[in-house]
């Protein structure tokens, strides 16, 4: 299975039928101009629905893309979603209403099941925390961090886990990153996740020491960040084994 996010323009979906022969495509659609671009093999039986609660009643933000598959006899449902970027308290609110919109679809399935659920929800959640200064008040202040642990404590109380990814070496230091894009502005970030059912066994590339595998500009010399960027994603590739 393959996702793609931020696809614009027909050429791609002509591009990846002619790569992906062996593919069945799902898309997201609506007024907003980016889509969940998903790939599964014709082998697995699957189910989309495109999920209009992660919009957030905003008219021009992204829908959830739910895919059901069976395998050998057994469901999972994964949720792919491209949640409200920016870091004012409005944004992260659109980001907390999202969120708690995917744990609450995880209470669902379970109660469906009658057992946890083998549910993940993965993408690119825009953990950038808030930055907002406010009339007459403070500046608020809550940091990418936080708001990522803040997902990890959420996930705990639902039986999820926020799985781990491999490194990339920041200015000497060893961190999770997934996106950046060249800029004196920004510094590497970790906006990109994969929260899943605590008993499920994910794991990286070759059974690694973490659950994700990075691909892409993390893995180049930073010398070649920059030519990574242009000519393919500020984001960074994440790969996963369901076991």
């Amino acid at each position: 299975m393959i996702a793609l996010y931020e696809v614009e323009g027909k050429q791609i979906y002509i591009e990846l039928m002619n790569q992906f022969p062996d593919y069945r495509f799902h898309l997201t659609e609506g007024k907003q101009t980016q889509e969940i671009f998903i790939g599964v093999h014709r082998d697995l039986q699957t189910f989309s629905t495109q999920r209009l609660e992660f919009k957030t009643k905003r008219e021009y933000q992204r829908p959830g893309l739910l895919l059901s598959l069976r395998v050998n006899s057994i469901n999972y449902s994964l949720l792919f979603l491209h949640i409200k970027s920016g870091s004012n308290t409005e944004d992260f609110g659109l980001r907390d209403a999202a969120l708690l919109s995917a744990f609450n679809l995880k209470k669902t399935l379970d109660n469906v099941a009658a057992n946890p659920a083998n549910f993940i929800f993965l993408g690119d959640l825009n953990t950038m925390g808030i930055d907002d200064p406010v009339p007459y008040s403070k500046v608020l202040d809550f940091t990418s961090e936080e708001e990522i642990d803040r997902i990890a404590g959420w996930a705990e109380k639902r039986s999820m886990k926020l799985m781990t990814k491999e490194k990339t070496n920041i200015g000497g230091q060893q961190k999770e990153v997934t996106w950046y894009n060249g800029s004196n502005n920004y510094v590497p970030t970790n906006l990109d996740h994969v929260v899943a059912s605590d008993h499920m066994d994910i794991r990286s590339q070759g059974n690694g020491p973490t659950n994700v595998s990075i691909f892409g500009w993390p893995k180049l010399p930073q010398a070649q960040w920059n030519n990574w960027f242009t000519q393919f994603s500020d984001h960074a590739l994440l790969y996963f084994e369901v076991w």
